[in-house]
């Protein structure tokens, strides 16, 4: 499928965060011709980009002194500050297309990602004629492309700058086709109303329904639909994109959504023994109408009607119907993630598991209905359904999932001594990413965890990794050297995932002396995750770094809260962006909510305080943490617990458990072990941020503060 305009630009050209302060230091008249190589980075560095304010258009490559990268770094700069036109010219130099300089001045992979910068910034006009120039170097043998399927995203942006330039007739195939074809953009809703009169009226009144559906005016979209469903003349319209947006029309802005599916299924019935229309419309069709059924099933099963059976039966058969059709893997695991969702609650889990097991594609896609059924088993203290439940699930299920089930089954108290060893053994050494698993089960058996690294994600790498992109080196290391830091990552992710781990290792430690901790820690996990080198101390230092280390200290001491813990919560709650903020508002640091902030303040008398200032935000959040401690008997993990949820809810789920009692044994008539408590927490967000804090401290307990990691289990639980 090809790529939108505006993932075009985010795939190419990452966003500009850094934050440098502009300095007021000027280079003066001087050209580049006259400035050194120092000169020019420290420029760079302080914001200064005076150096472009007397330079003539046929100047800039003399920027290709530097280099034959120093044009696009330079650009780059040029485009942060908002030097469109000065940033075009400069990348105009880099990409040997400006006049400014012979050709073979310019080297790959710098051309390239110059030609790619012209194609996407600038006025539309010049941002044509870039992509032209492109996709014409793009045509020629052995031309350097990246990524791989730009020819196709540049034939997009073409078309969208046809669009956008009211040059409608060179659209190819068409403005109506092009429409019909593709999601809607801002673009392509904003020069809807521009757009010629002699189309078919029918895609004047198909668009205006998306357009209602882009804007989320979901009931105008679907009394737009509801005609052109019974619309014969929308033959011509019959694309996913067009019948996505109808589908979720009828699903958000429909009242009633049995009569809604009929609409579905007469076009269904209409077009499938018509040989030119697409199975993959007929998927469409019967994929909305189930869904449509199912949310009608809801509704009355709320109600308490039995009509509800009735839909649900309507729905399981429309989905087997779009199963039918699927023939991309995405829409087969689509479908059956559906029916085993509505075999769950029905109590059908297993049988609906053994029915498609074997035509599934990607078995991870299913993980989130295993999980749900794990945490209503042992809600229930249901542990045989859990036993049966392994013996059904196929061996490439997500292996994260079968380390849980085995570290459960462990636990459960109905395995011999021998079998429940071999459980945890397997729980730990085996092939997964569960740390937190690894983490317990190393308790379990008191193994000692150390290099080369047991506490390192246990990931499968292929056997023919991806190669490197040509050139992805140097120009990682360029963003760094020309203090652009903050792109180092977001390019990194476009060349995954074979990122070398000496590079990652490099680069993070570049990242980590500009402030970026969040990216260096990203940066480093996304080498790991395709490397199959040992993972040593150093590496793991990267995962688990310990920035702000005399604010983290303070706060421990006044607050009696280990300072492992503290990295554990920090990292975990916002990966060490000290200006991070959640989609709830939650800020800093330790992720405080202002209402929760405010209360600390004036329990800590401060008048005044900010946030996102690391000192304060620490402070705060270990106040607020040592204070869940203490309101919930001195147990660390529920007060992780209420630190994510709430200790109201905390406390509501103690209650239901019969209570929570450490991490020591099983009785299935008294208080449950905090191991067991945190996988019935119906929260699926607050039982994995537990994991991920506890696997955190078992790692900074080692390599900091010499805990074993059964003294961390003990110590939290």
């Amino acid at each position: 499928m090809s790529l939108s305009y505006s993932r075009f630009r985010m795939l190419l050209s990452g966003t500009c965060f850094l934050l440098f302060l502009f300095s007021g230091t000027s280079c003066g008249a001087s050209s580049l011709k006259k400035l050194s190589r120092a000169e020019l980075l420290s420029a760079l560095q302080a914001g200064n980009y005076h150096f472009t304010d007397t330079l003539s258009p046929k100047k800039y490559g003399d920027a290709l002194k530097f280099g034959p990268e120093a044009p696009y770094y330079i650009g780059m700069h040029l485009l942060k500050a908002g030097k469109t036109a000065e940033a075009r010219r400069m990348f105009e130099a880099g990409a040997g297309t400006g006049g400014q300089n012979r050709k073979n001045d310019t080297k790959e992979p710098f051309r390239t990602l110059c030609m790619q910068q012209l194609c996407l910034y600038g006025p539309a006009s010049e941002r044509l004629r870039s992509v032209g120039q492109r996709l014409n170097q793009i045509q020629k043998d052995g031309a350097f492309k990246f990524p791989e399927n730009e020819d196709e995203t540049l034939r997009d942006l073409h078309a969208e700058l046809l669009i956008e330039l009211g040059r409608f007739d060179e659209v190819p195939g068409g403005v109506p086709q092009w429409y019909s074809r593709h999601p809607l953009s801002a673009l392509l809703a904003g020069r809807f109303e521009s757009l010629p009169e002699n189309y078919p009226p029918e895609f004047y009144a198909v668009t205006a329904a998306r357009i209602s559906m882009y804007k989320r005016d979901y009931q105008r979209a679907w009394t737009q639909v509801e005609p052109l469903l019974e619309n014969t003349d929308i033959r011509d319209f019959l694309y996913r994109a067009v019948f996505s947006d109808f589908g979720r029309a009828a699903l958000y802005g429909s009242p009633n959504y049995a009569a809604s599916a009929v609409y579905f299924d007469r076009l269904f019935d209409r077009l499938y023994a018509d040989p030119d229309v697409s199975r993959e419309i007929l998927y469409m069709l019967a994929f909305y109408s189930s869904r449509l059924y199912g949310r009608e099933a809801e509704r009355f099963g709320q109600k308490g009607y039995a009509a509800s059976s009735g839909y649900l039966e309507l729905a399981r058969t429309k989905m087997e119907t779009a199963l039918s059709f699927a023939d991309v893997d995405e829409d087969t695991d689509t479908a059956i993630w559906y029916l085993l969702n509505t075999a769950f609650a029905e109590g059908q889990l297993f049988e609906g598991i053994q029915k498609y097991r074997t035509v599934w594609k990607n078995p991870d896609f299913f993980s989130d209905i295993i999980d749900s059924y794990l945490v209503d088993r042992l809600t229930a203290k249901d542990f045989a359904g859990i036993y049966r439940l392994s013996e059904i699930l196929p061996d490439s299920m997500d292996r994260d999932i079968l380390a849980r089930i085995d570290y459960l089954k462990a636990r459960s108290g109905l395995s011999s001594a021998e079998e429940t060893k071999r459980l945890f053994e397997r729980a730990f050494d085996e092939d997964h990413s569960a740390l937190y698993y690894r983490v317990l089960s190393a308790a379990a058996l008191d193994i000692r965890l150390g290099a080369p690294h047991s506490f390192a994600p246990k990931i499968s790498t292929p056997a023919e990794k991806p190669s490197f992109p040509v050139g992805a080196e140097a120009i990682l290391r360029g963003y760094a050297e020309y203090h652009l830091p903050e792109q180092v990552y977001p390019a990194a992710v476009r060349m995954y995932p074979s990122l070398p781990l000496s590079l990652a290792r490099d680069l993070a430690a570049k990242l980590t002396g500009a402030g970026l901790h969040s990216q260096a820690l990203r940066l480093s996990i996304l080498s790991l995750r395709s490397s199959s080198e040992p993972i040593t101390d150093l590496e793991l230092g990267f995962l688990y770094p310990r920035p702000w280390r005399d604010e983290i200290s303070a706060a421990s001491i006044r607050f009696d809260v280990p300072e492992y813990l503290l990295y554990a919560l920090i990292r975990t709650e916002s990966f060490f962006q000290a200006d991070a903020v959640s989609h709830a508002g939650a800020m800093g640091l330790t992720q405080m909510m202002r209402p929760t902030a405010g209360d600390v303040a004036r329990k800590l008398r401060y008048s005044e305080y900010d946030l996102t200032d690391p000192e304060t935000n620490i402070t705060f959040g270990a106040f607020y943490l040592a204070e869940l401690i203490g309101r919930l008997d001195g147990k660390i993990m529920p007060a992780l617990f209420a630190y994510n949820a709430g200790i109201t809810r905390i406390r509501n789920w103690q209650r239901t458990a019969g209570g929570v009692n450490g991490i020591t044994g099983w009785n299935a008539a008294g208080p449950m072990a905090g191991d067991l408590f945190l996988e019935t927490i119906p929260i699926a967000e607050t039982r994995d941020y537990g994991r991920k804090v506890l696997a955190a401290a078992a790692v900074y307990g080692y390599l900091y503060y010499q805990k074993t990691t059964g003294q961390i289990v003990r110590e939290l639980f």
